[in-house]
C-alpha cells in the first residue's frame, strides 16, 4: 500500500516521519520516513481505518482514512 502526503498545494510532503496510530489490528510501533514523492509503503495487513501521525518541519499532525481491500494508492492532505 502506498500512502501519499501533501500539502494544500498539492505539493509532496518528503522528509516527514510517519507513524501508525490507530488501525484495525495491532500495527509495529515504527516510524517510516516519506521519500521524495512524499509516498511510504507500508503492509496493510486488513481493511479498515487507519490513523497516522506525521511530523515535519517542527510541526505534527494527525489524519486518518478508511483504506480498503481494493486501494494500492491514496493521497492524504495535511494543512
Amino acid at each position: 500500500m502506498i500512502v501519499q502526503f501533501i500539502d494544500t498545494h498539492g505539493r509532496p510532503i518528503f522528509g516527514a516521519t510517519v507513524c501508525v496510530i490507530e488501525s484495525p489490528q495491532p500495527f509495529p510501533d515504527l516510524g517510516m520516513v516519506t521519500d521524495d514523492a512524499g509516498e511510504i509503503d507500508f503492509d496493510v495487513p486488513i481493511a479498515g481505518y487507519y490513523g497516522f501521525s506525521i511530523h515535519h518541519n517542527g510541526r505534527s499532525q494527525q489524519v486518518a482514512l478508511m483504506i480498503r481491500d481494493t486501494d494500492n494508492k491514496v493521497r492524504l492532505l495535511l494543512d
